[in-house]
């Protein structure tokens, strides 16, 4: 898992600014849940909650941060359906390709 600075790093270099708040956002359960967290929001759902909050480039942002620590943006779909931890969910996604690997 990236860390806050290196998420702010991505943004700045591929987007122009850090983003900070929106790696904060995207994290904020860490502490409660660990590796889990990235259920609640990492997923094409909270690149749109990202979206409605601060907008298109923030999305973008969400997206590079979840890319960075995941590989891959899934469905929320994909993560709520899913029976398995969510790592072997993402594996299945990866597997099955319902992915989308590359942000705009």
């Amino acid at each position: 898992m990236a860390s806050i600075t290196e998420h702010c790093a991505d943004c700045r270099r591929e987007l122009g600014e850090d983003f900070r708040h929106v790696h904060e956002w995207m994290d904020a359960f860490y502490k409660t849940l660990g590796r889990k967290h990235r259920s609640v929001r990492h997923h094409s759902g909270g690149v749109e909650q990202v979206r409605k909050l601060w907008g298109d480039r923030a999305a973008q942002a969400a997206e590079i941060h979840i890319l960075k620590d995941c590989g891959v943006v899934p469905s929320e779909q994909d993560v709520k359906m899913a029976t398995l931890s969510w790592a072997k969910a993402v594996k299945k996604i990866k597997d099955t390709g319902r992915i989308r690997q590359e942000h705009p």
